[in-house]
């Protein structure tokens, strides 16, 4: 009976440890707002992103860097701090519009050209990185063909032959016929006449 009762004793403040804290949507739900993952479309454009909006009293509340990102400009209205955020009621905003997609879970906002912020592009302060210099190199590509008759045996072969390095790259194609007996290089792209050799 007492190794009962001490591990009776052990168990209790484990058991009070693992008590967890009130989830967020739960606290949000007893102070009146009801929190809502909508996807957003600005003048029927797809963002392409997903913002945490509050409802309250019917007025569908957005944090202030959403707004911003969505090139609107801030109320004049007090913010509503929620989880460090200050949340704004869209109503309060000028210009625009907006409405819940229930079936897609998106919110529409429809919002005049005038009202939205100006993006602005500064051409002088690009600045174009330094291509990297090109390290010497050179490579080769072949084919190797072979045929085989009881009388003969011959094997010919085509040659690419390439270099590179800071300037630019530079390339040669070869024809070797008849390597296995009477061997003869001779360079493509070229007229073949002066270009032809014998290799003993």
């Amino acid at each position: 009976m007492r190794r009962f009762f001490c591990l009776l004793f052990l168990i209790k403040p484990v058991i009070a440890e693992t008590v967890t804290p009130m989830p967020l949507a739960a606290a949000a739900s007893q102070a009146g707002m009801q929190e809502l993952l909508l996807a957003i479309h600005v003048n029927q454009q797809d963002l392409h992103e997903t913002a945490l909006l509050l409802k309250k009293d019917g007025d569908l509340l957005a944090d202030a860097a959403d707004i911003r990102r969505w090139r609107l400009s801030l109320p004049s209205k007090p913010a509503l701090s929620y989880q460090g955020h200050d949340y704004y009621p869209l109503i309060a905003l000028t210009g625009m519009s907006y409405r819940i997609d229930e079936a897609k879970q998106a919110l529409l906002i429809e919002v005049k050209s005038e009202v939205l912020s100006p993006t602005r592009l500064s051409g002088s302060a690009l600045q174009f990185s330094k291509p990297n210099s090109s390290s010497p190199g050179g490579f080769i590509n072949y084919d190797v063909f072979s045929q085989y008759t009881p009388q003969r045996f011959r094997l010919d072969s085509l040659v690419e032959l390439g270099a590179f390095n800071g300037w630019g790259v530079g390339t040669s194609n070869f024809l070797a016929q008849d390597v296995s007996d009477q061997a003869r290089l001779i360079r493509l792209d070229r007229a073949p006449g002066p270009l032809t050799s014998r290799i003993s």
